[in-house]
């Protein structure tokens, strides 16, 4: 398997600032408010005629870039136009973080300065052809981006990656609290990514940590020639040790990452990589995804057996389907869901009514390893990895096509373990997905949110208002039918509800919106809790 070495580049903006584009579908909460009102602690304003010495405090004085003095709980408003990425990476740290006050509900809380597309997801367009490094690039901490979209004219080795945390700065930098909320990420090498140019291996050496993609939409983005995933969390490294989540991939699309041609591994849809490259202790959750038609796993939790860790993983509510399309690298057994951990280092994962479904019997193109709804294993054993799949009231729905085993599988072939891994207590039947034919016939494009949809949700086919999914839509297309499935698989946001798992560090800040004169922290791209 791969680590990741790139040479990043800063990056600087170019804005167009104009007439504001209309916020249309709007979804409404049900059994809670719509939105809840955003005071910032200040407002400021980029545009593409803008200047950074001008004061950046109204439409008439904007900034060209991000980097300039700010706090966090302060909003930058960007307006829709076609971007460079030339300025798009930010290098200063907001101050006062967490703010104190302001926020939704006067007491702060907010750990970040968000950058904010002033109109429907996507109005704000980077091209992320021809450089090197993310088109939106992030190196330093507490910063969100929202409403965004990156997409390239090419890919492969003379494209970009979409929305990267880099933390290449030295072998002891460690960036925290960056999210990208309901942006897009289109033809790319990766859509949402964090880099630490695989600079050492040391304790707590450097990365990520405190990282989160919420409610945002991968699509052709895993095309970098060293092979990764759409969404990719690779070697984080720990701020501190503090209990909770760490690591947050909610509520996002990932949808047809091909790369066929890549060399050595990955093509995922998602993946949390070598946690144990800096020893990382943090606890990550995948929750209520959907992935599908990825050029390999719809979603892998890898390991290389580096440093002493003990991370803890949370993976549940996702939809996996008809992944492992084609990839023309030789592999052997693989699954929907893939899990390969050395056994040497007390990992713990949990992983629960999830729904994966297999389309084909061996992994497409040249590959032709067998292919599983769920393949667990590793080099060295189990050994102190703790694992629990499934279990009673939390069963998976896993179906696959296989009618022999590779190793240890259940009665019907459809899950496979390799080395003392367990296939867990789940359930094996097909889950009926509404209309795979449309999905895949009509449902694996690159998405065009910016002329209709304030949020990635409803433009994947979600109606907040009524809690319906259009016809021939995402959504829609891999609703289960079969009994046994409610409550199983990707779960739509409805009224706010207890979530555990949800981190408190995103408070205020799902999903943002700027009305001319307030801004609206609004329902409908996720579940959330209440009061967050």
């Amino acid at each position: 398997m791969r680590r990741r070495l790139l040479f990043l580049l800063p990056l600087a903006l170019c804005f167009a600032y104009g007439a504001r584009a209309a916020l249309t579908n709007v979804n409404f909460g049900v059994g809670a408010a719509s939105q809840v009102a955003f005071t910032p602690l200040h407002i400021y304003y980029m545009s593409p005629t803008g200047s950074d010495s001008n004061s950046g405090t109204s439409p008439s004085s904007p900034w060209a870039t991000p980097n300039h003095p700010v706090d966090c709980g302060d909003v930058i408003i960007a307006a829709p136009g076609a971007y460079s990425p030339s300025g798009m990476g930010v290098t200063s740290q907001p101050s006062n973080c967490p703010s104190n006050s302001s926020g939704i509900d006067g007491s702060g809380g907010i750990y970040f300065a968000v950058v904010l597309c002033n109109g429907n997801v996507g109005a704000c367009h980077v091209d992320g052809s021809g450089g090197s490094g993310g088109a939106i690039e992030v190196g330093a901490s507490n910063w969100a981006f929202e409403g965004w979209q990156v997409s390239s004219k090419s890919i492969g080795s003379s494209g970009m990656r979409g929305f990267e945390v880099n933390a290449c700065a030295s072998g002891t930098t460690v960036i925290h609290h960056v999210a990208f909320v309901n942006d897009v990420a289109t033809h790319l090498q990766e859509g949402f990514d964090t880099n630490e140019c695989a600079l050492n291996h040391n304790v707590p050496g450097n990365g990520v940590d405190y990282f989160a993609v919420v409610g945002s939409i991968a699509q052709n983005a895993n095309d970098d020639p060293i092979c990764v995933a759409a969404i990719d969390d690779v070697a984080p490294a720990n701020l501190n040790s503090d209990a909770g989540v760490h690591v947050f991939f909610g509520g996002n699309f990932a949808i047809a990452n091909r790369n066929p041609a890549c060399p050595g591994s990955d093509g995922e849809g998602i993946m949390l990589d070598t946690w144990d490259a800096h020893g990382y202790v943090g606890t990550g959750v995948i929750e209520n995804n959907i992935i599908y038609d990825s050029a390999w796993a719809g979603l892998q939790i890898f390991e290389q057996n580096i440093n002493t860790s003990n991370p803890q993983f949370q993976v549940f509510d996702n939809t996996l389907y008809a992944n492992e399309a084609c990839t023309e690298f030789s592999v052997g057994t693989s699954g929907e869901l893939n899990i390969q951990l050395d056994g040497g280092y007390p990992w713990t994962l949990n992983v629960y009514n999830n729904i994966a479904l297999t389309n084909r019997k061996t992994v497409g193109c040249k590959g032709g390893g067998n292919v599983y709804a769920m393949h667990t294993g590793g080099v060295n054993g189990v050994g102190s990895t703790t694992m629990n799949i499934g279990g009673s009231g939390l069963q998976n729905i896993f179906k696959g096509e296989m009618t022999s085993c590779d190793s240890t599988c259940d009665s019907g072939n459809n899950v496979v373990a390799f080395n003392g891994f367990g296939v867990g207590t789940d359930t094996y039947e097909n889950p009926g997905f509404a209309n795979t034919s449309d999905l895949l016939a009509n449902q694996v494009g690159a998405p065009d949110c910016s002329s209709s949809y304030t949020n990635t949700t409803a433009c994947m086919g979600w109606n907040n208002s009524t809690q319906r999914a259009a016809a021939n839509s995402v959504i829609a297309d891999l609703t289960p039918t079969a009994s046994g499935t409610s409550g199983k698989g990707y779960q739509p946001p409805g009224a706010c509800k207890p979530d555990q798992y949800y981190p408190t560090w995103l408070k205020g800040i799902v999903y943002l919106q700027w009305d001319g004169t307030n801004l609206w922290e609004y329902n409908g791209l996720v579940q959330k809790p209440c009061g967050l």
